[in-house]
């Protein structure tokens, strides 16, 4: 993959051409890194080709990735073994994941799954799944009283009443805030559209608690940096959003003055030879994941200091 634009294509194809999500990290109290900040380190790569699965060895697609609250567990599905969700461990945030995956069975949507958010408590999450027929991505909520009851059958998330859900797009990369109260998510137009110059569109939706429906959705412009903005991730209270635009990673902070002024991040790659997608911040801002495209995706991680 070449840029965000031939990776959808690609998606729409083949269903998955190693698209990786990544999602929130609960980091806990402690200090926080500004943005602008302390620059990045130069990235390493978290290898995770053919791990051992059930005993065996054998290569695994990744389409979507995401992290517990404590940042000690890494989940992801497996497009190659009918989109099977399954976790990888490590002793601390700064310590290597095991090359072991285990099952995860609090999913059982099987080759539908696209991409997924649990809310910090864990009794709401939103996941996105491929719809019959069309193979397009809608977005639904699922809720719990426990995080030992049962997740609720999906369904529709309402915004302003009426379901965000549209007939001719995909509706995917939804991203919950720490508080809970406001939903990113992206609108993915199909390869036909994107051909006739229909814009990806980067969306945010809020709700004034918990247990209210959120409001209308409304369009975050950042076109500065570039035509295909997308899987939003964002640090502990709204203070920065990194978006992925075709090949490169970009940070805002969100605010009339900035909303449309993304910057290139541009220490994780200074000459822009990379193919760079689908990121994850900490919470607090001090570590960075996403995937490089080379010859295979391969899920990348840099820090930085206070």
């Amino acid at each position: 993959m070449v840029a965000r634009r031939l990776h959808v294509l690609c998606l729409v194809l083949i269903g998955g051409c190693g698209r990786v999500n990544y999602r929130e990290l609960d980091a806990g109290a402690g200090a926080t890194c500004a943005w602008p900040g302390n620059p990045f380190s130069a990235p390493t790569p978290i290898e995770r080709e053919d791990p051992v699965f059930d005993g065996s060895v054998r290569s695994i697609s990744v389409n979507s990735v995401a992290l517990s609250p404590d940042g000690l567990t890494l989940s992801f599905i497996d497009e190659s073994n009918g989109h099977q969700v399954y976790d990888l461990h490590r002793a601390s945030l700064s310590g290597p994941f095991s090359s072991s995956p285990v099952a995860n069975s609090d999913f059982s949507f099987g080759p539908d799954l696209r991409s997924f958010h649990v809310r910090t408590d864990r009794l709401e999450r939103f996941v996105a799944l491929a719809q019959p027929g069309t193979g397009l991505a809608d977005l639904f909520v699922q809720t719990r009283a426990s995080t030992s009851d049962p997740w609720s059958s999906p369904r529709d998330v309402l915004l302003d009443g009426v379901s965000l859900n549209t007939a001719d797009a995909h509706e995917w990369d939804p991203y919950l805030s720490s508080d809970g109260l406001t939903l990113w998510f992206q609108r993915e137009p199909t390869r036909e559209a994107v051909a006739a110059g229909a814009p990806l569109e980067l969306h945010r939706a809020r709700r004034a608690a918990l247990d209210q429906p959120f409001g209308a959705a409304e369009t975050i412009d950042v076109s500065a940096a570039g035509p295909s903005p997308g899987s939003p991730t964002v640090t502990a209270h709204d203070t920065a959003v990194v978006i992925a635009d075709d090949q490169d990673l970009f940070y805002f902070v969100p605010g009339a003055a900035t909303t449309g002024l993304p910057m290139r991040i541009a220490e994780i790659d200074p000459a822009g030879t990379g193919s760079d997608y689908e990121p994850f911040i900490r919470r607090d801002g001090c570590e960075l994941l996403w995937v490089r495209q080379g010859a295979r995706a391969t899920i990348m991680r840099s820090a930085r200091s206070p």
